[in-house]
C-alpha cells in the first residue's frame, strides 16, 4: 500500500491592537476689561475670593476622586468577577472541543468501518451447469441464511460483517469418487505492501464455493446437503475474518515456507462442524476406532467395530470412548492430508469434539461456573451437560481473540487461564477431560444433527432453519453466473488479519493486542496459492 502522510501546515495568527486616544478641550473665556478705580477697592476681595475659591476647588476635587476611586475599585472587581466566568465558560467549552477531537481521531484511526470497495466477477461465465436454475437460487438461500445465523450466534467475531455482501462465485461438477461434497476456495488476488506500514495493503480476496453435484443427487435438496453449506459458509466467513490463520500467511510469507501460520486443520474444519453438524463424524470416528491398528495399511481402514454404528449404541460408555479418543487422537489433525483417514477423522469428527469441550470449558471460566479440578485448574462442573449455548459464546470469545491479532494459543492460554498453555499442550493433555465431557455430548445429541445454529444439539433439522427468504442485505452472497467473485478493499485496511495459530497477527484496522509483542513482518508480495477447505 502507498502510505499517504498528510501534511498540516501551521498558520500564524497576527494580532492587531487598536488604541485610540480621544482629547476633549475646554473653551474657557474670561471678561478682561476691568476699570483702575475698582481695581484697588476690589483687589482684597478678589485675592480672597481667590483663596476661598481655591479652598473650595480643591475640596471638589477630593471628593470627586474619592468617588471615581470607589467606582473604579467596584468597576474593576464587577470586570474581574465577569473575566473569571467567561474564562470558566471557554475552557469548559475548550476541554469539550477537546475531547471531541481526540474522539474523531480514535474513530478515523482505529475505528474505521470495515467495508468492501466492490465485488467484480472474476472467474468465468458458468456455461454447462450441472445444477438447474431453482437449486442455485436454494443453494444462494441457503448460503445468505448461513451466514445470518452465524453472524447471529457468533456475533463478537462475525457482527461486523453483517450486510457486507462479501461476494462468492459458484463451481459445480459431477464426481462420484471425490472425497469432498463441497469446498470453498479463497485466493487473494494481489497485494501492495510497504516496509513502512507491516500488514496493510490493498488486496483482494476471491471466493469461490465448489460443489459436488453427485452429493445432492437429482431429487430435493436435504438436511444432510443443508448441513454442508452451512458448514461451508462457516468456512468463508472464517477466510473473511481470521484470514492470516485460515490461508496460513501473512504480511510475511519469506519466512512462512509451507505456511506454518495456518491453523492446524482440526480447528479449521472442526469450527465449521460446530456449525453444520458433528453426528456422522462423531459416529465415524467411535466406528473406527476400536480396530485403527488392525487395517494391514495405515492408510486404509476396512475392519469397523460392529457394536458402534451409531452414538446411541449401548456399548459405547466413557472408556470406549476414552480409548476411541487415544487411538484417532487431536494432534493426528494437525496435518492437511485428509485423504488419509486416520488424519480425516481426527480433523473433522474429533476436532468437533475438541472445540465442543473447549468452548464450554471457555464460557464456564467466564461466567465463574468452573470448579478447581485434582491439578489446581479450573474444570466443568462434573454435572453440567453439554449445552450448545454455551459452547457457541466460548469459542465466539475464543474467535474474536484471534480476530483482535491473538494467536490460536496465546486465545486458548488467555481464555483457559492457563490451563492449556498452548495449542500443543490442549492437543497433547486434554484427553481425559475431554473423554468425560463427549460421552456425555453423545447422549445429548442423541440422533440429532449436532449443529449449534439449530434449537438445540438433538435437533434433526437444519434446512428449516437456513432455507428460507432471501436477506435484504446478504453478509455473504453467492453468484451462480460466475466461478469465481474477487472482494476488493480500502487501503488502510489490513487484509491478512487476525493471529496465526502461533503468531499473533492485526486486527483489520491495524491495531494489535496491547499485551503481546507487535508482530514483526518484513512485507514481500505472497504466493497465491488457492486456498481449498471443503466437507
Amino acid at each position: 500500500m502507498k502510505v499517504i502522510i498528510k501534511s498540516i501546515k501551521s498558520l500564524k495568527a497576527l494580532a492587531c491592537v487598536f488604541s485610540i486616544f480621544v482629547v476633549v478641550s475646554g473653551l474657557i473665556s474670561c471678561d478682561t476689561t476691568i476699570s483702575s478705580r475698582n481695581l484697588a477697592i476690589n483687589k482684597d476681595r478678589i485675592e480672597k475670593s481667590k483663596v476661598e475659591s481655591k479652598a473650595a476647588d480643591s475640596k471638589a476635587k477630593d471628593t470627586k476622586l474619592k468617588t471615581d476611586k470607589t467606582k473604579t475599585i467596584q468597576k474593576s472587581k464587577s470586570n474581574k468577577s465577569e473575566s473569571t466566568e467567561k474564562g470558566t465558560k471557554s475552557e469548559s467549552k475548550l476541554s469539550t472541543q477537546t475531547l471531541q477531537a481526540l474522539q474523531a481521531k480514535v474513530d478515523s484511526t482505529t475505528q474505521k468501518d470495515y467495508s468492501i470497495i466492490k465485488v467484480t466477477a472474476s472467474g468465468s461465465k458458468r456455461v454447462n451447469r450441472e445444477l438447474d436454475a431453482n437449486k442455485e437460487e436454494q443453494l444462494k438461500r441457503m448460503v445468505a441464511n448461513s451466514a445470518e445465523k452465524i453472524v447471529e450466534f457468533f456475533p463478537l467475531t462475525f457482527a461486523y460483517l453483517k450486510g457486507k455482501g462479501i461476494g462468492i462465485g459458484l463451481v459445480d461438477y459431477n464426481n462420484a469418487n471425490a472425497y469432498e461434497a463441497a469446498a470453498v476456495a479463497v485466493s487473494p488476488v494481489t497485494h501492495t505492501w510497504s516496509s513502512s506500514t507491516p500488514g496493510y495493503g490493498t488486496a483482494e480476496l476471491e471466493y469461490s464455493l465448489q460443489v459436488n453435484t453427485n452429493s445432492i443427487g437429482s431429487g430435493n435438496i436435504n438436511n444432510t446437503v443443508a448441513s454442508t453449506m452451512a458448514h461451508e459458509t462457516m468456512h468463508a466467513l472464517m477466510f473473511e475474518a481470521l484470514s492470516s490463520g485460515m490461508s496460513g500467511f501473512n504480511a510475511d510469507t519469506s519466512k512462512h515456507s509451507g505456511h506454518p501460520t495456518r491453523f492446524h486443520d482440526w480447528f479449521i474444519e472442526g469450527m465449521a462442524v460446530i456449525v453444520g453438524g458433528g453426528t456422522r463424524f462423531v459416529e465415524e470416528v467411535l466406528r473406527f476406532a476400536p480396530n485403527i491398528n488392525k487395517p494391514k495399511s495405515s492408510d486404509t481402514l476396512v475392519v469397523q467395530d460392529p457394536h458402534a454404528q451409531n452414538i446411541n449404541d449401548k456399548m459405547i460408555d466413557r472408556d470406549y470412548v476414552k480409548n476411541a479418543l487415544s487411538q484417532i487422537r487431536l494432534k493426528d489433525g494437525r496435518l492437511s492430508n485428509t485423504k488419509v483417514p486416520k488424519v480425516g477423522m481426527a480433523v473433522y469428527g474429533v476436532g468437533y469434539m475438541a472445540l465442543a469441550y473447549l468452548g464450554q470449558l471457555i464460557y464456564d471460566i467466564e461466567e465463574g461456573i468452573c470448579v478447581e479440578g485434582k491439578d489446581g485448574s479450573q474444570v466443568i462442573p462434573a454435572g453440567e451437560l453439554p449445552d450448545s449455548q454455551k459452547i457457541r459464546k466460548g469459542l465466539d470469545k475464543l474467535m474474536s481473540e484471534i480476530a483482535r491479532g491473538y494467536s490460536l494459543g496465546n486465545a486458548i492460554k488467555n481464555l483457559t487461564h492457563g490451563k492449556y498453555k498452548s495449542v500443543e499442550d490442549f492437543e497433547d493433555n486434554s484427553l481425559d477431560e475431554l473423554s468425560n465431557y463427549v460421552f456425555k455430548l453423545i447422549q445429548e445429541i442423541k440422533s440429532g444433527l449436532g449443529s449449534t445454529i439449530t434449537k438445540d444439539l438433538g435437533d434433526k433439522d437444519i434446512l428449516t432453519v437456513i432455507d428460507r427468504d432471501m436477506p435484504t442485505k446478504p453478509i455473504l452472497l453467492l453468484n451462480p453466473e460466475y466461478t469465481r467473485m474477487t472482494n476488493f478493499y480500502p487501503n488502510w485496511m489490513v487484509v491478512m488479519k487476525g493471529g496465526g495459530v502461533k503468531e499473533n497477527g492485526y486486527a483489520f484496522n491495524g491495531t494489535y493486542p496491547s499485551d503481546v509483542s507487535k508482530p514483526s513482518f518484513a512485507p514481500v508480495n505472497p504466493d497465491t496459492t488457492v486456498k481449498s477447505v471443503g466437507e
